[in-house]
């Protein structure tokens, strides 16, 4: 069976003397991993250079065992990203946060969000706030979409903390029902409705706290439960 589809390559990794295995997130097919034969030979001409964050359109075989690419044409490498430390850190993130939860069922809307979030960090400078709108937006299109509104117990809107793991608003009076509490005030419960609501070109300018920041990643990986992304170490460092 012949597949042709668009993907983003999430992951490479060296296979027997001169093949690689590509682990990437389809528009179509969802999660996807293929062989590419003879990957690290230069004059394989009919498969281009495949490296991490390139949008690449394939032609795949699919027989017996892992698939085969046959056939590959770059749309875009994003090469700019590769050619500056601290947007390949922030980028390599994103793509092992998109490794660890995409299936293989195709998801369109974060397929053209990542993307868009790679086109992005490649333009500009400043991209810290780019991956905490990734990460927000990311997690509620996976169905933890927070309840910003009132209390997800009582439906007060007098709201002055947000539930990790219950994913919203709590009030005073509801409190101690809930273990995984953070205090939020009015400007920071703001800031977190417009980052969900807002085009990642707005969130770049945006005010946001390291406060919002930490609550945000907290709450994403608390839902995905998985915290051991090696270059979320590198990115803390930066």
């Amino acid at each position: 069976m012949i597949l042709k589809d668009e993907v983003i390559i999430l992951k490479e990794v060296d296979y027997k003397d001169y093949h690689k295995i590509i682990h990437g997130f389809s528009k179509n097919n969802g999660k996807i991993s293929f062989i590419a034969r003879n990957a690290k030979k230069s004059r394989n001409k009919s498969i281009s250079p495949l490296k991490i964050f390139s949008h690449v359109d394939v032609v795949i075989y699919q027989g017996k065992g892992l698939p085969i690419l046959n056939n590959s044409e770059i749309v875009n490498n994003f090469y700019k990203i590769n050619n500056d430390y601290n947007k390949y850190v922030y980028a390599c993130y994103i793509a092992e946060l998109l490794n660890s939860i995409v299936v293989e069922e195709p998801n369109e809307k974060i397929f053209n969000m990542a993307l868009k979030f790679f086109k992005l960090i490649e333009e500009n400078k400043e991209i810290s706030n780019l991956v905490t709108g990734f990460e927000f937006k990311l997690i509620s299109m996976l169905g933890f979409r927070p309840q910003l509104k009132y209390c997800i117990n009582c439906r007060s809107e007098e709201c002055n903390f947000f539930s990790i793991d219950q994913g919203g608003l709590i009030c005073s009076q509801c409190k101690n029902n809930n273990s995984y509490l953070l205090k939020i005030n009015t400007e920071e419960l703001n800031i977190l409705n417009k980052i969900l609501v807002s085009k990642f070109e707005s969130i770049l300018d945006m005010n946001i706290s390291n406060k919002v920041k930490n609550l945000i990643r907290n709450y994403l990986m608390y839902h995905i439960d998985k915290h051991d992304f090696k270059s979320l170490k590198l990115l803390e460092e930066l």
